[in-house]
């Protein structure tokens, strides 16, 4: 295991644990002998969320040279939501009235459902009103929910870091 990064250690581990426990199952050991073997802690890495300052400069980037972005970087720090499921979201996810986006599959596999802040509710209330007649169950933001090339450029603009930006504005919902 010399150099192997922990994470490393505990897949490999976990496929012989696999092995082994298969060829236990079927009676060609007597015992799974990965069985009393460990994997390695690994430490989860600390939120890195963008300070007020820094929002404050991407948002005012934004709402100069992308206003179309402006709403979709709200909706990530108002919700958490992770990018995939922005960039998945269709109306039909959307309860206007509960004020929920109900998330069919998230990234676990299970449905999760998220609440509105007012500012979120605001904003889909006002892109629903404005949405593309014949797409009442479209996608509401599809691939332009990815805006990471446009936050990499604001940052570099404003000087603000913006290492995984998408992410740290999930980190910044969360703190």
């Amino acid at each position: 295991d010399e150099g192997w990064a922990d994470a490393s250690y505990n897949r490999i581990l976990a496929i012989l644990k696999s092995i082994f426990a298969y060829a236990h199952e079927r009676g060609r050991l007597a015992h799974n002998p990965a069985a009393i073997v460990h994997g390695r802690h690994i430490q989860k890495k600390l939120p890195t969320p963008y300070s007020e300052t820094d929002i404050y400069r991407l948002l005012a980037w934004l709402r100069v040279y992308k206003p179309w972005a402006l709403d979709i970087a709200r909706i990530y720090l108002e919700t958490g939501m992770r990018r995939g499921e922005l960039m998945q979201l269709r109306w039909v996810d959307v309860d206007l009235p509960q004020r929920l986006f109900v998330l069919p599959q998230a990234k676990n596999r299970h449905a999760r459902v998220i609440p509105f802040t007012n500012r979120a509710e605001r904003i889909m209330r006002r892109l629903y009103a404005c949405r593309a007649e014949g797409t009442p169950n479209g996608e509401v933001f599809g691939s332009s929910a990815d805006i990471r090339k446009i936050l990499y450029d604001a940052g570099k603009d404003r000087g603000v870091d913006t290492f995984r930006p998408v992410h740290r504005l999930r980190d910044t919902f969360g703190t």
